[in-house]
């Protein structure tokens, strides 16, 4: 187990990491209609505020993200008072938090039917001592 104490003062902000949660995932379009997933490549966000401003997590909808939508930090609805430390870094650490992509697996699928039957010898191609013992 591990603890952090910090000495917070209510004037001063401070810089912290909360979790990033994800709500709505059953009702998400791009899963239910669109046959995706989510994929979430951020779990915690730094964040800066005041102690009385702090939240225990921030929630990202994504009840109407389609396949190929990509949330960034930018697209977050911060509560008041709270700012994200990665944007006040310029827009080029813009960075995305969260995805729904195609399922892969129906596209290895239809790869692998294509491997098997390329995997299945033609007669041409039939070992040669399976045609002597005929003879």
């Amino acid at each position: 187990m591990h603890a952090d104490f910090l000495r917070v003062r209510a004037d001063v902000a401070l810089q912290v990491k909360v979790p990033l949660h994800l709500i709505n995932e059953d009702k998400c379009v791009g899963v239910k209609q669109e046959r995706g997933q989510i994929i979430q490549s951020m779990h915690e966000l730094e964040i800066s505020c005041l102690p009385k401003d702090l939240p225990e997590y921030i929630e990202i909808d994504m009840a109407d993200i389609h396949v190929g939508d990509i949330v960034h930090i930018s697209d977050l609805k911060l509560p008041a008072g709270v700012t994200s430390v990665e944007l006040s870094h310029g827009e080029e650490n813009d960075h995305a938090i969260a995805t729904v992509q195609e399922i892969r697996e129906q596209i290895v699928e239809s790869n692998d039917a294509e491997v098997d039957a390329g995997d299945v010898p033609t007669k041409d191609e039939a070992d040669p001592k399976d045609s002597d013992s005929e003879d």
